[in-house]
């Protein structure tokens, strides 16, 4: 914890060594996965279904998705595109690209078709890993995508020119060796919203992600005695920084349901932090407008 009286105290008090070699993805989940009842992630679905992963879990099933993208030319710095809404297999795509040493591109599901093209022409995509619902938008731009040779489809069923995501995760071998990321190569690229002019890409390193989820965790003084709960949309640097990462950087179980569910009935988000004991969540001024009205 920092110490000091004021703020400018905190900032003379601060120090980080920056480590020469930080993988995100090992931080965030591998780290923790030595105690194989660890809770990672309580994943409540629309109809209010529970899903509980362990940190062994999500090591084992991005390793698992590391080692299908790997296999399928997928390489370091290759860049993989993901068009998921808020689901497990948003989290475990990110990890697996982390470990990989390859760059995650986020991507809003709210997108049309002349967004998505623009962020994975832009970037460079090589890969995207989507799900049926937005399939539709991906295949009316594929054609001006010739650098994408690869999409990962959650629920894919018998659609031709992809690949099931969870077939890929059952077929991947369980070990996997995570790249050796030095803490200044790019982990993960988000656009600005391009109100003024064209979108631009923000480039976030592995050592800018574990900055983040460390200043954010001694702020609100996190640790793994914690429980969090988060509806924040994970297609925002909020909702997976500070939603996911950071509650799993401290090694502290998380639920997480969708930001629909929210704002259909946020008594939902107030009755999980009741019944869960939940220490620590948080959201925009709006969302506690709603909760009083």
């Amino acid at each position: 914890m920092l110490k000091g009286a004021t703020y400018a105290e905190l900032c003379r008090n601060f120090k980080w060594e920056i480590p020469q070699n930080v993988n995100i993805g090992v931080d965030v989940c591998d780290k923790w996965a030595g105690d194989k009842t660890r809770l990672a992630l309580i994943y409540v679905d629309p109809q209010e279904n529970e899903q509980r992963y362990t940190f062994r879990d999500l090591r084992d099933t991005s390793n698992r998705l590391a080692n299908a993208l790997k296999a399928n030319a997928i390489r370091r710095g290759d860049r993989v595109g993901i068009l998921l809404s808020q689901r497990p297999e948003t989290l475990i795509s990110h990890i697996a690209v982390y470990k990989l040493g390859a760059i995650a591109v986020q991507l809003l599901t709210l997108f049309g078709p002349d967004a998505i093209e623009f962020r994975l022409q832009d970037s460079g995509a090589r890969a995207l890993i989507t799900d049926k619902e937005n399939l539709s938008k991906i295949f009316e731009i594929k054609d001006r995508l010739p650098g994408l040779n690869l999409m990962i489809v959650v629920d894919a069923g018998r659609q031709e020119g992809v690949l099931d995501f969870w077939q890929c995760v059952d077929k991947g071998r369980r070990s996997f060796t995570p790249a050796k990321t030095k803490s200044d190569d790019p982990a993960l690229i988000i656009y600005t919203s391009g109100t003024t002019g064209q979108p631009k890409g923000v480039i976030l390193t592995h050592a800018n992600l574990l900055a983040n989820v460390r200043a954010m965790g001694a702020a609100v003084s996190a640790s793994a005695k914690d429980v969090f709960v988060s509806w924040l949309p994970l297609y925002h640097d909020m909702g997976l920084i500070g939603g996911i990462m950071q509650p799993m950087y401290v090694g502290g179980p998380n639920t997480l349901i969708s930001p629909m569910a929210f704002l259909q009935k946020p008594y939902r988000w107030l009755d999980i932090i009741s019944r869960r004991r939940i220490t620590h969540s948080g959201g925009p001024n709006f969302a506690y407008e709603l909760c009083v009205q």
